[in-house]
């Protein structure tokens, strides 16, 4: 593996090594992380099971009422929640392979889950930081359509 002059010039070893600090910040990261994807899962698990819920209460409501709400209102809704849950779960399965890749990492001095579970995370943050500008794409789209609306009123 080649490094640039610059680095050669710091360094005498061509291979990045993880000094025992490093390990153990690593350690305890990965089970932050790990505890944090089991929440993840969890409020995943529940956002579908209340979107169904709330999606089923919705039908039931407006075929009671005859509010002339269109019936597949509450099947939508469980449509939404459920893209949701989906959105959510990505980032906290790439979390949670950061974590038990870490672990095993660590634990066996294995470079290649080393590298595994970096890409993990690095997936992690690149789903969130897409996910946030389409985000705010959004708001910047909203916030025009506003302007327009309010100008033209």
């Amino acid at each position: 593996m080649e490094h640039s002059t610059l680095d050669n010039d710091f360094r005498t070893d061509s291979e990045l090594t993880i000094d025992p600090a490093s390990r153990a910040f690593l350690k305890e990261t990965s089970k932050w992380a790990k505890f944090l994807a089991i929440v993840g899962f969890v409020f995943t698990a529940i956002i579908v099971i209340g979107g169904l819920a709330f999606g089923s209460i919705m039908s039931s409501f407006s075929s009671e009422l005859d509010s002339g709400m269109p019936a597949f209102g509450g099947g939508m809704i469980s449509v939404m929640y459920i893209l949701i849950a989906l959105l959510y779960f990505m980032p906290i399965l790439y979390l949670y392979r950061f974590a038990t890749k870490m672990q095993i990492a660590l634990a066996r001095d294995d470079q290649f889950e080393l590298t595994s579970a970096f890409e993990n995370l690095k997936s992690t943050f690149k789903f969130i930081g897409i996910l946030t500008l389409i985000m705010l794409g959004f708001y910047a789209l909203t916030f025009l359509g506003a302007l327009v609306f309010g100008t033209l009123m």
